[in-house]
C-alpha cells in the first residue's frame, strides 16, 4: 500500500512536469523519513537529499512568519 502511495506522488509530480530523474530532489521532514526507503527504491528519482530533522517544515514556516511580521 505505501509503495503504491509513494508511486501516485511521484506520478502526479511527473505529470506536473517536474524531471525527478534529472533533478536533485530534497525532502524535509518527518513524513519523508517515514517514506525515505520507498523514495529511495522507487527508481523514478535521480539524486534526492533528506533533510532529517523532523521539525524542518515548521521552522522553515517559522521563519517566513517572522520575515512577513518584520515587513509589516
Amino acid at each position: 500500500m505505501t509503495k503504491t502511495f509513494v508511486n501516485d506522488i511521484l506520478g502526479t509530480l511527473r505529470e506536473r512536469g517536474l524531471d525527478l530523474k534529472a533533478s536533485c530532489v530534497v525532502f524535509i521532514g518527518g513524513g519523508s523519513l517515514l517514506l525515505r526507503e520507498y523514495l529511495e527504491h522507487s527508481g523514478k528519482i535521480g539524486r534526492c537529499i533528506f533533510v532529517e530533522d523532523i521539525c524542518a517544515n515548521a521552522k522553515g514556516y517559522g521563519m517566513l512568519y517572522q520575515i512577513q511580521k518584520k515587513g509589516r
